[in-house]
């Protein structure tokens, strides 16, 4: 789903994009990719930026650069994103 738009997908599906992204960048990772290149020359963290405050969107890198699982942190992303959607 990485084309999808996120606005179409429910929560679950938004969770699963947010854990196929952690997933990602650990395969780039073992690569040899640096955080650094990943950040400047993907789209991949573009589709989820607009969705978030400056705030927010900070924690989303550091949670997908250091692929926290915390149900907590995930909640709190899938709503603000689902939130966005509402507006």
């Amino acid at each position: 789903m990485p084309n999808q738009n996120l606005s179409e997908l429910n929560k679950n599906e938004i969770k699963n994009e947010i854990f196929r992204l952690q997933n990602w960048v650990e395969v780039e990772k073992s690569n040899g990719h640096s955080i650094d290149d990943l950040l400047d020359n993907s789209i991949e963290f573009e589709r989820f930026e607009n969705y978030f405050t400056e705030e927010e969107y900070s924690i989303f890198i550091l949670t997908i650069l250091n692929n926290f699982k915390s149900a907590e942190i995930i909640d709190m992303l899938v709503n603000a994103i689902s939130s966005y959607k509402e507006n």
